[in-house]
């Protein structure tokens, strides 16, 4: 089960030893070498099979100023950059990827080209732009799939607002869905099933954040928990039908944010208490979140400190939220962990990028549980 979610910049970063994991282990945060093809280099999106199969997925700059699309490999030993294909467009980009195998992916974004919906196929030797179900304006920002004939792309539409999109194996087709009043989006999915899947997103309209649930047959909006007028979900993952997770952040006025995180019981939506992570200022999200089970997830995204924006992740332990201790890339003033994947409760993958001087570069970092000494 993969999660994807919206992204606003690209950024991350993180290794520090965690007081917690699991009883008589040691975990930590360790950053990973990444491929850079060029100076402006980010990860947007990452899906892991196995400890030994995970994509990343994001974008990079040409000398010309256009962006291209790109893809890196992990296979548990290195990152390797893989070819991608770049569609007509101004400026391509993959903002989120599902890997059901560690033969198949699927990878979702935007052509750049008047918003236009891009979606593209690995299957396991090459990457092959798939066309997508709308053809006009829109954006796909996140995507879930159970299997190479299964799976559930979300984003917005530059008309209708709510976006979402079905694979069946051949082709993608645009499901309708039931959108909340006002300018709407759909920022991340997760579907345990074929028949269950959740979305998440914000309303433009007050800022408040909603779900919607696909039953197999029709989409329909639940209630969210929003604490303000200006409350964001950008990512979800579902370990079942009724264990959903949701985050993201809400204001609180005065330029503060806080982080926010909702729980899914198969019946309703409940805020989930999140410890203060930030200094006073507008920068925090938790923005990506992955549960490998109902008891296990790790949430990551970004926090303001006194050193600058810096990358954040925390814990859920089936009782409570807390934060993971993290570190950042020396000498940078802004970074931060835009995507999340966990293939089990004691290994997890986060990809992003932090701020170099007239650039950004790519990171991944690894989150493994190992016995303690």
């Amino acid at each position: 089960m993969v999660t994807t979610r919206l992204v606003f910049g690209a950024g991350l970063a993180v290794a520090g030893l965690l007081a917690g994991g699991a009883a008589g282990a040691a975990s930590r945060w360790v950053i990973q070498s990444t491929p850079n093809p060029s100076r402006t280099s980010f990860l947007d999106g990452v899906s892991c099979s196995s400890r030994k199969a995970c994509t990343a997925v994001g974008a990079y700059q040409t000398g010309s100023g256009a962006f291209k699309t790109l893809a890196e490999r992990w296979n548990g030993r290195n990152w390797i950059r893989q070819p991608t294909p770049n569609p007509a467009g101004l400026s391509p980009e993959m903002v989120a990827v599902s890997c059901p195998r560690a033969t198949y992916c699927v990878a979702v974004g935007s052509t750049g080209d008047g918003l236009k919906t891009l979606a593209e196929q690995w299957n396991g030797r090459r990457w092959a732009v798939q066309a997508s179900g709308t053809g006009g304006v829109g954006w796909l920002t996140g995507v879930s799939c159970i299997s190479p004939s299964v799976c559930e792309a979300v984003g917005f539409s530059g008309f209708n607002g709510v976006l979402a999109e079905r694979w069946n194996g051949t082709r993608w087709k645009v499901q309708h869905t039931a959108s909340p009043a006002g300018n709407s989006g759909l920022a991340g999915v997760s579907c345990p099933s074929a028949a269950d899947c959740t979305a998440v997103g914000y309303t433009g309209t007050g800022g408040g954040t909603f779900a919607e649930q696909w039953n197999g047959r029709s989409w329909a909006v639940t209630a969210t928990r929003s604490p303000s007028g200006f409350s964001f979900l950008y990512g979800v993952s579902c370990s079942a039908a009724s264990a959903c997770t949701a985050t993201g952040y809400y204001e609180t006025g005065g330029g503060n944010n806080k982080t926010l995180a909702e729980r899914w019981n198969g019946r309703r939506w409940a805020l989930q208490p999140t410890p203060r992570s930030t200094l006073t200022g507008t920068a925090v999200d938790l923005a990506a979140v992955s549960c490998p089970s109902s008891s296990d997830c790790i949430a990551t995204g970004y926090h303001w400190t006194a050193a600058g924006q810096r990358v954040l992740a925390e814990q859920w332990n089936g009782r409570v939220w807390a934060i993971q201790r993290t570190a950042d890339p020396k000498g940078t003033f802004s970074s931060q962990l835009n995507a999340v994947s966990c293939p089990s409760a004691s290994y997890c993958i986060a990809v992003g990028s932090y701020d170099i001087s007239f650039g950004k570069k790519t990171l991944a970092e690894l989150w493994a549980v190992r016995p303690a000494r």
